[in-house]
């Protein structure tokens, strides 16, 4: 796995930034969402008091046997975000990486995470985003097609995928333009 965590904090370089390895020995973190395990296995590296949390038997149990391979201490358990199954004011820290969207209600599982942290806790939270800067950096063809049709004064809609989705980006700007551009559903909201 040495190879794949490699590669996921060089795909994902901000994570070192925001999560605050150097100083989390000795506090409670709570990671929500575990995939293979690269942050949880780093935060318990670092001597955090690791609890990983995820709604899959797969990712607890691949997390439980990185831990045991790696002689780190931590706790892998099943469990859903939207009712985190610990008591309020009970971590130091929450890291979420690239899961609350997947709960079908964020507002809830957010409230969840600020429930179970200490006064004084951080939450570290990434969401995917299809305007997103790394889908910018990835989609420079793209991206420079819209900067120039914004640029233009355009006011083309954006381009929708059969489900629906922009295909385009939104200016980088002017999120009420982002707003009226994206299609407007009676079940879902412009966030």
């Amino acid at each position: 796995m040495g190879n794949f965590d490699r590669w996921f904090f060089q795909y994902y370089p901000y994570l070192r930034r925001f999560i605050p390895f150097d100083q989390l020995a000795g506090k409670s973190v709570l990671e929500i969402g575990l995939g293979y395990g690269s942050v949880s296995q780093a935060v318990a590296a670092a001597g955090a008091q690791l609890t990983g949390l995820d709604i899959a038997a797969g990712p607890v149990n691949w997390l439980r046997h990185r831990l045991a391979l790696a002689g780190l201490p931590g706790q892998a358990i099943q469990g859903s975000a939207l009712d985190i199954p610990f008591p309020e004011g009970n971590f130091d820290h929450v890291v979420t990486i690239g899961c609350l969207h997947h709960t079908g209600d964020l507002k809830k599982a957010i409230s969840e995470v600020h429930r179970v942290l200490r006064p004084g806790g951080t939450a570290i939270i990434m969401v995917y985003s299809a305007t997103s800067h790394l889908r910018r950096l990835k989609h420079p063809a793209e991206t420079l097609h819209y900067v120039r049709s914004v640029a233009a004064g355009s006011d083309e809609p954006l381009a929708l995928d059969k489900h629906g989705r922009p295909t385009s980006m939104p200016p980088l700007t002017d999120g009420s333009r982002r707003k009226s551009c994206l299609p407007q559903r009676p079940h879902s909201r412009a966030c």
